[in-house]
């Protein structure tokens, strides 16, 4: 729930997985309609119906940006600042825990501490950071993320 397996764009996956997608969409679309980051949510939904995933260490597909992308490549000062921006906001905690809202998963421990954030939540969250985020860059910056910018939020 806390990163993509990739581009969105760049996903192949089952017929299957793309109708049990397509069904909870039809039976809770206004709840699913307040996720911004659709990859993460495809992709925190086939890890939590057991789908094995596999994520290709050699690109072969070429990243068009379009211009309404919603957080943007991660390279370069201006897309950093943006992002910056989007997340001092509490954008990412409520994208996070709409996810687990729809996939069930409030009773999580990463979820009820993200939900409370008091400094013990804060604490445990930046040392399991390595749990949520793959390359060692993204754990730093979400360990720091807990500990000093994240805000209380509780999914809607």
């Amino acid at each position: 729930m806390f990163e993509s397996a990739g581009p969105g764009c760049s996903f192949v996956f089952t017929k299957k997985l793309a109708s049990e997608i397509q069904y909870l969409l039809n039976n809770s679309y206004e709840l699913c309609n307040q996720v911004a980051l659709h990859d993460w949510f495809i992709y925190a939904f086939a890890r939590s119906r057991g789908y094995k995933w596999f994520i290709d260490p050699i690109p072969s597909m070429l990243y068009r940006q379009h211009a309404n992308n919603v957080l943007g490549a991660n390279t370069g000062l201006k897309p950093l600042i943006s992002r910056f921006k989007k997340l001092k906001t509490g954008w990412y905690e409520q994208q996070v825990m709409t996810i687990a809202k729809i996939l069930g998963y409030e009773h999580l421990e990463p979820i009820k501490r993200l939900s409370r954030l008091h400094l013990r939540d804060r604490i445990y969250l930046a040392l399991h950071s390595a749990d949520y985020r793959r390359r060692f860059r993204d754990q730093v910056a979400l360990a720091f993320y807990f500990l000093f910018i994240a805000k209380k939020c509780e999914a809607s």
